[in-house]
């Protein structure tokens, strides 16, 4: 008897799932792939190579490895996906940067906004608690 209530339970909910079918083509992308907008926090979003072009760029720049780690958690726990891929071309140069990124849609103001951002968050005064915090995170969202 229970495997007969189980078998009219999965034909069921198998029959709605097909009668009601999206008639969207692009339903099941958007299910799969969510929109990455401006907005997007940085830490939901895959982007190894970028975390690694950060870290390598601070080290570079004369940095202590364990600070250079902490800098690209804090900016990817703390930074939209757009201020992070700037802050990543950022890091480490002048000004040489600029032009690139205004060619990616980023505009001067959107630099400027990117390098006030990365001066405040890699101060002293909170770099530890917002290290410490981003860790948290990350850790937190490997075990899930």
């Amino acid at each position: 008897m229970k495997l007969i209530k189980r078998a009219f339970l999965v034909i069921s909910l198998s029959a709605i799932l097909f009668a009601n079918g999206t008639h969207d083509p692009t339903w099941a992308q958007e299910q799969i792939v969510p929109a990455i907008t401006g907005s997007t926090p940085a830490r939901t979003v895959q982007t190894s190579a970028e975390d690694i072009t950060l870290t390598n760029s601070c080290i570079e720049s004369g940095k202590e490895k364990i600070y250079c780690l902490c800098v690209t958690k804090i900016f990817k726990n703390e930074m939209s996906v757009h201020e992070y891929r700037g802050a990543v071309s950022l890091y480490g140069q002048e000004n040489n940067s600029s032009p690139i990124l205004e060619n990616n849609n980023y505009s001067q103001t959107d630099i400027n906004e990117i390098k006030a951002r990365m001066k405040d968050l890699s101060t002293e005064k909170m770099f530890r608690t917002r290290c410490n915090r981003a860790e948290i995170y990350f850790a937190s969202a490997t075990e899930s």
